[in-house]
């Protein structure tokens, strides 16, 4: 119950301020008492939505651990199961991080990244209909700029992904270039390699910084295209507002309702 009750109280708050700006009394003593109605309504608005915010993140987070204990007593029965002959073929230090870090690393995704997502689709798909109801022109070009926003992601992404496997590569490489070092580190000493085994793993990392740059690059190219749409797409989309507000074909709650389900949007 706790997670639409978020959408559900986006679309009543912009409801709510549309009332509000269309319905300001003009006398003096009017308008005090109803500024003191709606805070009074605003403050109970955000109570609720403090309650289910927490109720959602606490019941995810119950959630989370009850799988990450599942998970590893799962993992733990496995690795008993698969014999002293596993056991010797890997580390213990890296079977411990897989039971305990790598189950955590799980857990907190499961805690955190898991109800943002869910959070943000209802959000948008809640925001999306208050905008239909609100004008259906207006609404049908965030309709048009929001995948807008998102093309330049789609259009990179093959790209994105052969530049993400290279850095994961290099990544893995410079580890076990470390690894190897540190296992024949007596040959090392003996032989005096210290100068060359150094040069050699500094070339690996110097690898990965490279594919960092150009991953990082990238990104950060795509998110500033991406906020340059999103601008686009508000100036455009208010223009068409502010038209239809000084047509009379619109009113300004609605206009600042709209401006609210839209900033909910993007």
């Amino acid at each position: 119950l706790a997670m639409p009750t978020v959408p559900i109280l986006t679309i009543c708050f912009g409801q709510v301020i549309k009332w509000v700006i269309d319905n300001i009394p003009k006398d003096a003593a009017e308008a005090l008492r109803f500024s003191n109605y709606v805070a009074a309504v605003t403050l109970a608005v955000i109570l609720i939505y403090f309650l289910s915010t927490f109720a959602r993140m606490y019941c995810m987070r119950l959630v989370a651990i009850k799988v990450t204990e599942e998970l590893r007593k799962d993992v733990f029965k496995n690795v008993i199961a698969m014999g002293a002959s596993y056991i010797d073929r890997h580390s213990s230090g890296s079977i411990q991080t897989r039971i305990i870090a790598d189950t955590s690393s799980l857990g907190e995704f499961l805690a955190k990244q898991i109800p943002v997502f869910v959070k943000s689709s209802m959000m948008l798909s809640a925001a999306l209909i208050a905008c239909f109801f609100v004008n259906i022109e207006l609404a049908t070009v965030v309709l048009i700029g929001v995948p807008l926003t998102v093309l330049p992601f789609i259009l990179a992404s093959r790209p994105l992904r052969k530049l993400a496997s290279v850095w994961q590569a290099t990544i893995a490489d410079a580890g076990r270039s470390a690894g190897e070092i540190f296992r024949r580190i007596k040959a090392v000493h003996v032989f005096d390699q210290h100068a060359n085994e150094s040069r050699r793993f500094s070339g690996k990392v110097g690898l990965v910084a490279q594919c960092d740059r150009r991953v990082n690059r990238l990104m950060l190219l795509l998110n500033a295209l991406a906020e340059a749409l999103s601008l686009a797409c508000i100036t455009v989309l208010f223009w068409f507002a502010f038209r239809d507000v000084f047509a009379g074909q619109m009113t300004l709650g609605e206009l600042i309702s709209f401006g609210f389900y839209v900033q909910a949007i993007l």
